[in-house]
């Protein structure tokens, strides 16, 4: 386990003679020191919480909740702790269970769930409101991850013995099972397919617009693709039928006003995309020759006769097509390169440096570095020169006014006036962050500080900088630990993998199972629950886990409590029903 010695459980669960008496401060000491006894369970399958909220014991309920109890779990009758208690009335018992469920109240969520392999669906509180007897919706066709059923504007579109309808909230059929296939609902109006076409209907199922088009998918933004044109919500076709050829495939659909369509078939760039934009007066098309890169802010690296530039989402162009490459190296600025030489424009198109490199860096720590005449100089985020021009073998990202610097073989430190930092020379070294950097010393890294000293020893295999919050992963072995700007010990190196499923949480695995810490590595639940998985928080704080090999599915909140378990072969995410 994470900061203590040992992985396994106690032989007996002496919690239950602690929760029998009510004794709290006995039971309190034992979770402590044996916190996987906490949701033990006896023969009939109860845990501490679960007997606990038979009998009324409301501060005993409220520490096992506190040491991550979870209410999910149903003794061999199939109650909940929540059931006893809202059935020997412990009110107070009731509020704090219900607290512990992350979903927004006055408001209905529920999630499929397959078992036996057909699907059905729970509320919040992991009650079934439909038992499964419904086939899935088949499979993704490039992820080959299967599609989960889920409701639309109260319905749910689900396959009978041989064709698709609608049920409602009831299970019952809203729409009788005598399609094709069917999408989801918008503005009242779905699509369905009937004879090899696709049309639309209302939730009366009633015809809206007849089975016309040879694809159709879902609305965005009320507009469906329904292959080389868009239609509105009573089927009219918005695009000009010229130019048809030129959008065989979507890339995007429609958002915020626009949307991305494309005649190649490349999976690495798209090529002959379309922007397509609406305007007041109708929509607009704009047509590239490719694709290459998407960026985060909605922007798009596009081609036309084999120039590169920056586009808008909504077609404006920010950088002129008139580049042989572009390459992201900052929040706010681009390089560029124009036969074989190198400069920096803000992603407006202002320029930052001219074209006439070698070669120019990322943006780190406010400054770059560029390369002219074999020699490397440093300039600010504006252009404005701040380290002299010099001859190196080799330069690292700039972070604190400090970057490493290779000289006849060895890496050392410079300022931003160029002044070395220190007078020792390493064999590798990093960037600074958190006045510190790492350095490598024959097959092992260390941390110096902004003067150049070694505070940190040079005891791991591996060591990237330092974060903002002061903590860094280190490595000793094919382990992995954290340590503080001290050096000092903040998670042992016991871990495998680690992945962020949240802002400020990081799911680590050790020796099979995961566990929880918030962005500061303190622990929040140790990886010995049985977590074959944690997958990312999802809208409503709520993250779907893999538990008791693989038999079982549930979701833990940001605390680590387990407040939905349930036996079955896949749960999917919530989803909030009208």
């Amino acid at each position: 386990c994470i900061g203590t010695v040992g992985m396994g459980a106690p032989a007996l669960p002496e919690i239950f003679t602690a929760v029998k008496a009510g004794n709290v401060v006995s039971a309190t000491q034992i979770v402590e020191k044996h916190p996987e006894q906490v949701n033990a369970t006896d023969a009939l399958a109860e845990t501490p919480l679960l007997l606990a909220a038979r009998n009324g014991q409301t501060e005993m309920v409220a520490m096992l909740l506190a040491h991550h109890a979870s209410p999910a779990y149903q003794d061999a009758a199939g109650k909940l702790a929540l059931t006893y208690a809202t059935e020997h009335q412990h009110a107070e018992i009731v509020k704090l269970l219900e607290a512990v469920v992350s979903l927004p109240e006055g408001q209905c969520y529920w999630a499929a769930f397959k078992r036996d392999g057909l699907w059905g669906f729970i509320d919040q509180a992991g009650r079934v409101t439909l038992a499964p007897q419904w086939q899935g919706w088949g499979f993704d066709a490039q992820t080959r991850i299967e599609i989960p059923p889920h409701f639309s504007e109260g319905l749910a579109a689900m396959r009978g013995r041989q064709q698709w309808g609608y049920i409602d909230r009831t299970g019952k059929w809203a729409i009788p099972a005598q399609y094709d296939g069917l999408g989801d609902f918008y503005h009242g109006v779905a699509p369905f397919q009937a004879n090899q076409a696709w049309g639309l209907l209302d939730q009366h199922g009633e015809e809206v617009c007849p089975a016309k088009y040879p694809k159709m998918q879902n609305f965005s933004d009320g507009l469906a693709w329904v292959g080389e044109n868009f239609i509105d919500v009573r089927g009219t076709p918005v695009l000009p039928q010229n130019n048809h050829e030129r959008r065989c495939n979507l890339y995007e659909p429609f958002r915020d006003g626009s949307a991305i369509a494309y005649s190649g078939r490349d999976t690495e760039s798209v090529y002959g995309p379309v922007f397509i934009t609406k305007t007041p007066k109708g929509y607009t098309e704009t047509h590239y020759d490719r694709l290459d890169c998407h960026l985060a802010d909605d922007t798009y690296v596009l081609r036309r006769y084999g120039r590169m530039g920056l586009v808008q989402r909504d077609g404006t162009i920010l950088i002129p097509l008139e580049y042989d490459q572009l390459d992201p190296i900052g929040s706010n600025l681009v390089r560029v390169n124009q036969r074989e030489c190198y400069g920096v424009v803000t992603k407006t198109g202002q320029q930052i440096l001219p074209v006439e490199y070698e070669d120019i860096g990322q943006a780190s720590g406010g400054l770059i570095w560029v390369k002219k005449d074999k020699k490397y100089a440093a300039v600010d985020l504006l252009g404005q020169p701040r380290v002299a021009p010099r001859v190196y073998q080799g330069v690292k990202p700039w972070g604190q006014d400090r970057a490493a610097v290779k000289v006849d073989g060895a890496w050392m430190f410079i300022d931003a006036q160029g002044q070395p930092v220190g007078n020792s020379t390493f064999d590798d070294a990093g960037t600074f962050c958190a006045d510190r950097a790492p350095v490598l010393i024959g097959a092992k890294w260390g941390f110096i500080d902004l003067q150049g000293k070694l505070v940190i020893p040079c005891d791991y295999q591996a060591a990237p900088h330092f974060e903002a919050n002061g903590h860094a992963w280190v490595s000793v072995g094919n382990k992995r630990g954290v340590i503080d700007t001290s050096g000092s010990v903040t998670l042992p190196a016991v871990i495998d993998a680690a992945k962020l499923v949240a802002k400020d949480r990081i799911a680590v695995l050790a020796n099979g199972r995961w566990g929880l810490l918030n962005d500061q590595f303190h622990v929040i639940f140790q990886p010995r629950y049985g977590y074959l998985s944690i997958e990312p928080f999802d809208a409503f704080g709520l993250a779907r886990v893999v538990i008791e090999n693989g038999e079982r599915y549930g979701f833990i909140n940001r605390e680590g409590v387990l407040v939905i378990a349930l036996p079955s072969e896949a749960l999917a995410y919530y989803h909030q029903i009208q």
